[in-house]
């Protein structure tokens, strides 16, 4: 059999058994609220069609989308109550049955070679072994001994079986589609033209969460936050809770500044306000981490 033909029919197979998998994730983990589905599913439909046919147009979107998506669920009642996988985290799994097919569809095949690459690899593969075996110790393996899981105790919080089971696959993709990210840019961002695109819709998208998140200061605190949160008077924006939105403020403040001097006009306007704005924001979220990582950024930046 033809090498290349061999090398598609198991990528074929990967794409369908990562399709099976996430059809099982998101049944079981992203609320079938109608309300919600309503909006979260045209987003996934279009950032997993994009992505397919212009795979840079799908990143473009998927980069738009990911500061303003984790805080959908608290729009429509959903708080944490009510188990749930992060939205981003959704939106990037279809971001990347996209990103998947397209080279299936293209004849294409991605070609990066980079340093980094091999020890990401060997760290993503250890998180997925590590997940794997920790799922499987939390189900008491039940495969071997029982037909379902018991939801037996499995800390002093209280935290049952399939809770830590929930927890410990949200963290393992959480890294693992981090890693995957970063590969898909380092492909991605292969011309300047390219990169200024990317960089003006994180401004944008930014620029649309620090704006929101000063509607809360400023108007209704409660609007797009959850009630505990709200009681305790700290801004998570558009995204999932206020430390997440502190430490990706803390993230972002300095790749700014370097948007400021790289580009002029409007762009360099819009990014002073930005700026300006997450500074203001970053100690109503009450994240220490966020300071603490915008000062070392800045200071790897200026130097």
């Amino acid at each position: 059999m033809d090498k290349n033909l061999k090398s598609r029919q198991f990528f074929l197979l990967f794409i369908v058994t990562f399709t099976i998998g996430l059809y099982f994730f998101f049944m079981k983990y992203v609320p079938l609220v109608k309300s919600f589905q309503i909006v979260l599913a045209p987003l996934l439909l279009i950032v997993f069609v994009l992505t397919a046919f212009k795979a840079k147009w799908g990143t473009l979107f998927f980069i738009f989308c990911f500061p303003l998506i984790n805080g959908l669920p608290y729009f429509f009642g959903i708080f944490e109550h009510t188990p749930h996988a992060p939205t981003a985290l959704v939106l990037f799994l279809f971001y990347f049955l996209g990103w998947l097919v397209h080279p299936f569809l293209f004849r294409a095949a991605p070609a990066v070679r980079h340093p980094i690459l091999r020890p990401m690899f060997l760290i993503s593969l250890i998180i997925l072994v590590s997940g794997v075996i920790t799922v499987f110790r939390y189900t008491n393996f039940m495969p071997f001994l029982s037909d379902r899981v018991y939801e037996l105790i499995t800390n002093t919080n209280g935290v049952s079986a399939g809770g830590a089971i929930m927890s410990t696959l949200f963290f393992s993709l959480n890294y693992l589609t981090g890693f995957a990210f970063f590969f898909i840019l380092l492909q991605s961002l292969n011309s300047q033209e390219y990169t200024k695109k990317v960089l003006i819709v994180l401004l944008v998208s930014t620029s649309l969460a620090i704006a929101f998140g000063f509607y809360q200061h400023f108007a209704d605190i409660s609007v797009g936050n959850t009630p505990s949160r709200a009681l305790n008077n700290t801004l998570n924006g558009t995204f999932k809770d206020p430390l997440s939105f502190g430490a990706y403020l803390g993230l972002i403040i300095p790749l700014l500044f370097g948007v400021i001097l790289a580009f002029g006009k409007l762009i360099r306007f819009v990014s002073i306000i930005a700026v300006a704005g997450g500074i203001f924001i970053l100690p109503h979220t009450g994240s220490l981490s966020g300071f603490l990582v915008m000062a070392f950024s800045l200071l790897m930046f200026f130097m």
